[in-house]
């Protein structure tokens, strides 16, 4: 009602409001005046953010954190808003996407994020041992996992202490369910990483839980056998719900 009646121009909400705002949009409610949709705080399905495209509001989603604010990075309104992507950095502050060894990895391939500028703290507050483990060098270690595409946008895949090690390589349940979100009659979906301790030795797993879209008919094979055709083998949930 306050968006309707007070011809608001621009909206910043976090995912779970654009998810309970669908209501709304199905209701028939008009909110033609907005002219600017953006979205933060939190990782915007790619399922959530294509319904909203079919019916041509454009949401933007951006990055930031608390020890780097207010925005990291962005889908400006200057710029092709790319689904899925959280933007291009802001020209205050340099951001890199890094392995282990601190060097820059290539475009598509998934590292630690990490960022310096202006709006980037120095310390944390009486706390040595947290600014010696996060901010190297002037740089932020965020703890988030990301990559740049090669158009230089920037995609956040997960949290490194979220990783999962199956059959040698590193997976992160974000980027599974990015993925497995632009699969057509997907509502939406939510991937855990699992670990069983088998004497010396471990195993890891992944689950899926799928919610379909009204009047959809999906199966974990069918789903699985969409997986085999659409996402590397190893990324496979190794457990499907079709909740």
């Amino acid at each position: 009602r306050t968006l309707s009646n007070n011809e608001v121009r621009s909206f910043v909400g976090v995912p779970a409001m654009y998810a309970i705002m669908k209501g709304l949009f199905e209701r028939g409610e008009n909110f033609e005046h907005i002219q600017l949709w953006v979205s933060g705080g939190d990782y915007l399905p790619v399922s959530l953010q294509k319904w909203y495209a079919e019916r041509l509001v454009d949401i933007r989603q951006g990055y930031g954190l608390t020890e780097a604010s207010p925005i990291v990075s962005w889908n400006m309104p200057e710029i092709e808003n790319k689904i899925g992507s959280i933007g291009k950095p802001m020209p205050y502050n340099e951001v890199r996407v890094v392995d282990d060894s601190c060097r820059d990895v290539p475009a598509g391939m998934h590292g630690e994020i990490i960022i310096k500028g202006m709006n980037v703290i120095n310390r944390y507050y009486d706390n040595p041992q947290k600014t010696k483990e996060y901010i190297k060098d002037g740089w932020l270690y965020t703890g988030d996992i990301g990559y740049f595409d090669n158009d230089g946008y920037l995609f956040i895949s997960g949290r490194k202490k979220d990783m999962v090690l199956k059959n040698g390589y590193n997976v992160y349940p974000k980027e599974v369910e990015r993925l497995l979100s632009y699969h057509p009659d997907i509502e939406s979906v939510r991937v855990t990483g699992h670990v069983e301790f088998l004497g010396d030795s471990t195993r890891e797993w992944l689950i899926a839980r799928v919610k379909p879209k009204h009047h959809a008919t999906l199966s974990p094979d069918t789903l699985r056998m969409w997986c085999s055709e659409n996402i590397s083998l190893y990324k496979i949930p190794d457990e499907i719900i079709i909740e």
